[in-house]
């Protein structure tokens, strides 16, 4: 419950914005990180890191994780990570705000 409503909060304030709110949303997608990655890693850049897991930042720069690879691994989890049970589309948002965290 608190989830649905966290996200059409997002999309409620995406609308207000005059933003498009279509898949691919890093900005949905760093919200929903927020929600549920947030605990064990570092979401954003200047966020603190853990020994729990690896950084947003980290993972896309120094492991050079794909987009492909991060669709898969949010699809289906495995390991220490637990399963949110993300749909489609929020995975995409969530590999779509990890991409803008890529060094060019």
């Amino acid at each position: 419950m608190l989830r649905s409503g966290i996200i059409a909060t997002v999309l409620l304030a995406a609308m207000a914005a005059g933003q498009p709110v279509l898949a691919d949303d890093p900005v949905a997608g760093e919200v929903l990180s927020e929600v549920w990655c947030s605990s064990c890693h570092a979401v954003r850049p200047d966020d603190p890191t853990s020994d729990a897991a690896p950084s947003f930042d980290t993972i896309v720069n120094v492991y050079e994780r794909s987009p492909e690879f991060l669709w898969g691994w949010l699809a289906h989890p495995h390991g220490a990570m637990p399963n949110p049970n993300l749909s489609r589309g929020e995975i995409d948002d969530i590999v779509s705000y990890m991409e803008t965290l890529r060094d060019s």
